[in-house]
């Protein structure tokens, strides 16, 4: 299954090479007992630079796809808070979530440095692991861009902050039945009862 985030570009374009950007997961990983599902933020991180901090968000690309257990589901949350407009989901299904935003101006990233691309949760579907993968979309230079000046420069980010981009891994892991539980127990008093009994015939004292 896959989700595609398209925040749309605006204003002017410079080519440029990336530097001091990065794309991560918060939390790293997560894990679920008892059918709960696992909502995690795709950021994309500045560092040594005030780009994005100071101008904003120019555009934005990105691919989440999933491999293993569980279904992303939609609408993808925290997509349009900051932005200019409302995020736009046309053709978005349970498998794919197509999201188009304006840009976001520095005001709505906040001092941290880190602005969160999109929320995406999981829901359990059986036991097991699995992980999101974070890519450019189009595969362009200009997949990920933010401004450098008031006039609508810019930075390309592609294709860099998507080399070395992070895996999110997950698990999911039933909460045993009480049923379940009680039987194991029962066999277990069951097994010592006949390991007690065994040594009694055997001439040795059991141990109480």
């Amino acid at each position: 299954m896959k989700y595609f985030l398209s925040l749309a570009l605006v204003l002017g374009y410079a080519a440029s090479s990336f530097a001091g950007f990065s794309l991560s997961w918060s939390p790293v990983s997560g894990s679920s007992t008892g059918g709960s599902p696992i909502a995690v933020n795709l950021l994309l991180n500045e560092t040594g630079t005030t780009d994005m901090t100071t101008w904003g968000l120019a555009g934005a690309n990105v691919k989440v796809t999933r491999s293993g257990v569980g279904a992303l589901t939609t609408p993808i949350g925290n997509v349009g808070l900051g932005f200019f407009d409302v995020a736009d989901t046309t053709g978005s299904t349970a498998s794919v979530g197509n999201l188009a935003q304006t840009s976001l101006d520095g005001a709505g990233i906040g001092s941290l440095g880190s602005l969160v691309l999109g929320t995406f949760t999981i829901n359990p579907t059986i036991d097991g692991s699995g992980t999101l993968s974070v890519a450019s979309l189009l595969g362009n230079n200009d997949d990920l861009r933010v401004y450098t000046d008031g006039v609508g420069g810019s930075l390309d980010l592609a294709p860099g902050a998507f080399t070395g981009a992070p895996e999110f891994t997950f698990n999911f892991t039933a909460v045993p039945e009480p049923g379940s539980i009680v039987g194991a127990s029962v066999l277990g008093m069951v097994g010592y009862l006949r390991w007690r009994q065994k040594r009694k015939v055997r001439g040795t004292p059991a141990i109480s």
